[in-house]
């Protein structure tokens, strides 16, 4: 799985946006701000890659995070991203 095509991750002075263009925009029309961790998980999906490996992403780049809340956190927003039509799988 990844993120369609067309969305751009951009970071501004007030945080970090994902913005829709091409492809993207026929699903969502505007922006998405992203919380820290939403902004490393979506450039993880920028490339081809699997729930299990966004899981090991987060348990190795954030201390303190253990596995079922990593697994559990990853696993509502890609819920909330296939709802959106955002992923390609």
């Amino acid at each position: 799985m990844k993120l369609i095509s067309g969305l751009l991750i951009h970071d501004t002075p007030d945080g970090t946006i994902a913005v829709a263009t091409g492809k993207a925009s026929t699903v969502l029309n505007g922006m998405i701000r992203l919380s820290p961790v939403a902004a490393f998980l979506f450039r993880e999906m920028t490339e081809e890659t699997t729930e299990d490996a966004l899981v090991a992403s987060v348990l190795e780049h954030y201390d303190g995070v253990d596995e079922e809340t990593a697994r559990r956190d990853v696993g509502e927003m890609l819920e909330k991203l296939r709802r959106a039509r955002l992923l390609e799988e």
